[in-house]
């Protein structure tokens, strides 16, 4: 299936890790790639991108070029968002309350791991959805879609991963909802699992105390059996599964958390 030349897809995350393979992989699905990212990553994010928005996602909307980005949406084809970034947040006991500096460092972290993977995606979502356009693939009309990238983790506890437990399943939910005021053919709404992956924020994992996270042994596992893949390939995987099924194959998965990995639902019964 072919698209059209000139569709564009915003992304957040495109410095690095899966987001950088992301990137990649939608450019060479034929479309265009905006890359929303923070100042100092624009030039690791600039050959995976047609175009870079400086925008940091830990700062109020207020505080970034959101007139720039309103007026881009609005006079480009963009037919789709992404929100591809992510905080691993605090991996640590959480200090005594009277530890002053410690505590409030841990919140803090908190704070801005939950502003990240939650609030600042679902503000660009929000801001962007009206102005975004249908697409055509092949023959096929497409909707407008918005995804983010998900994780076992916003169904699944893990103890130490309070933070980055929580802002998953809250973004999780946000969509589910906005699947719930939308059908599939007005906005396509997607959470997509990619997998374990070998990326920095899986290299923080590595390095956690194994008493603030007990789970540490289960992911040092699948580092020594090859479980941890290279980024390139589960970006592949969601390229060709998100830009290049049917408006039909994809519909079932609307408002769902999909694994690529499985090809399976980790939300549907």
């Amino acid at each position: 299936m072919s698209s059209a030349d000139n569709s564009w897809i915003i992304l957040t995350g495109s410095s690095r890790g899966l987001g950088h393979a992301l990137a990649s992989a939608f450019r060479r699905q034929g479309f265009k790639v905006c890359s929303l990212v923070r100042k100092g990553s624009v030039e690791q994010a600039r050959p995976v991108s047609d175009k870079c928005i400086a925008w940091d996602l830990e700062a109020a909307w207020t505080l970034n070029p959101a007139e720039e980005l309103l007026q881009f949406v609005s006079s480009h084809a963009v037919i789709g968002y992404v929100h591809g970034a992510g905080l691993l947040g605090p991996m640590s006991e959480k200090p005594d309350p009277r530890e002053g500096v410690a505590w409030n460092a841990w919140w803090q972290s908190y704070h801005a791991t939950m502003r990240v993977n939650h609030t600042a995606g679902v503000e660009i979502l929000c801001a962007i959805r009206a102005s975004l356009q249908a697409w055509k693939v092949g023959e096929n009309k497409r909707a407008p879609f918005v995804a983010h990238i998900s994780s076992g983790a916003a169904i699944k506890p893990y103890v130490g991963w309070d933070a980055y437990c929580s802002s998953k399943a809250a973004i999780l939910m946000e969509f589910k909802c906005l699947a719930a005021a939308f059908d599939a053919d007005q906005l396509g709404v997607f959470s997509i699992a990619p997998g374990t992956i070998m990326t920095d924020m899986m290299r923080q994992v590595l390095a956690a105390d194994p008493n603030a996270f007990p789970a540490l042994p289960k992911f040092k596992s699948l580092q020594n059996s090859g479980g941890l893949v290279d980024p390139a390939q589960p970006a592949a995987q969601v390229a060709r599964w998100l830009l290049g099924s049917t408006a039909d194959q994809l519909m079932p998965w609307h408002g769902e958390l999909y694994d690529v990995r499985m090809n399976n639902p980790l939300t549907k019964s």
